[in-house]
């Protein structure tokens, strides 16, 4: 049973007797569907409790496992998901990943376990929950040329991960048949992974698609039926531990069943590594802002520096007389400022009626 939260009444007796804005405001809660709401009017959230799978799709700001770190993360020294600080161009500060346990059924009827990590979060043009978000922004930018952001992602993640997860293989989620007679760029062979290199820990290619699918507009059921029987490993695996990589998980499906069918091949252990999880939370649009350039007037966009390969705020004149530019973290933090919340006098509505 979800209980029914009033959360326009609540934000509204917060912004009355708090001396803050709305993005100012962190909400805590173990029940997922206040978080889900709280997310949908950017407040900050955190998670207390075991964080779930079947939560992803309205993934936090943080989750338990930083909730002991609490006081950090009020006082701005401790940041968010890695991929989400790095997309912003800030490489050193503290950073964490996103985890959960799964489950699945093998073919003999033994159940396995694998572990998800995941650098942040990815909203898709129809569940966008900024007009830019710099990580979405930076994923779209890796399925067809290289990212050094990416790349300097998974190094680290890949780094971190090395103590908690013993990896004989490192590998990645192949092109299906049609995208390589296409000439698909294969975003994961262009990879620089330096520090996964200097612990003799190769990226190799042990898993290939045998048909090509599509998993667009599909709901959950289909995905999982869709995918069944699609892969194949090219090596032997016999008792190796293994991290797979990808860009973004959404339901699960495709995951699933490659991870299921490195069991099926005697693999001994399989964990995952992915860019984004795909989110369902989302602005409504016609409320949603974008910043102001200060000179012209004209609406600040998130670009991407074609020599540095970093983000950066621009105005739509960009490049056409106007020069103004802003780092990704101040163009967030001036979205959040323009897009904070207020609250609305009956006298503020009368145009509506």
């Amino acid at each position: 049973m979800i209980s029914y939260f009033d959360i326009t009444a609540l934000l509204g007796y917060l912004l009355q007797n708090a001396n803050c804005d709305s993005f100012q405001i962190l909400s805590i809660s173990s029940n997922p569907q206040f978080l889900k709401e709280m997310m949908q009017n950017h407040i900050g959230t955190i998670y207390a409790g075991c964080f779930k799978r079947e939560y992803l799709k309205y993934t936090p700001d943080f989750t338990n496992k930083e909730f002991k770190n609490l006081p950090s993360i009020l006082s701005n020294t401790r940041y968010g998901y890695a991929a989400e600080v790095i997309a912003c161009n800030e490489y050193a500060k503290k950073k964490n990943l996103l985890s959960c346990e799964a489950k699945l059924k093998l073919n003999n009827g033994d159940i396995k376990n694998f572990k998800l990590y995941f650098g942040g979060r990815y909203y898709a043009k129809n569940h966008r929950y900024l007009s830019d978000d710099p990580l979405s922004t930076l994923i779209l930018e890796f399925k067809n040329k290289p990212v050094k952001a990416i790349s300097e992602y998974f190094d680290q993640a890949i780094e971190f991960l090395r103590p908690f997860e013993t990896m004989d293989i490192l590998t990645y989620v192949p092109l299906k048949p049609d995208e390589i007679a296409a000439h698909r760029f294969n975003r994961f062979e262009s990879l620089e992974l330096n520090r996964c290199q200097h612990d003799n820990l190769e990226l190799c290619s042990i898993v290939t698609c045998c048909r090509s699918f599509s998993q667009k507009r599909n709901d959950t059921i289909h995905r999982n039926e869709n995918v069944k029987g699609a892969y194949a490993i090219s090596q032997n695996i016999q008792n190796k531990k293994i991290l797979i990589i990808d860009d973004v998980y959404s339901t699960g499906a495709t995951i699933t069943e490659i991870v299921k069918t490195l069991y099926e091949a005697g693999a001994a252990y399989v964990s995952a590594l992915f860019i984004g999880v795909n989110q369902l939370t989302e602005s409504p649009a016609n409320l949603y802002q974008a910043p102001i350039c200060s000179a012209c007037g004209g609406k600040l966009q998130l670009r991407l520096n074609s020599k540095t390969n970093q983000l950066f705020w621009g105005c739509a004149n960009y490049g056409r007389g106007c020069h103004v530019t802003k780092t990704c973290e101040q163009g967030l933090q001036e979205m959040r400022w323009v897009n904070r919340l207020n609250i609305a006098d009956f006298k503020d509505l009368e145009d509506y009626y």
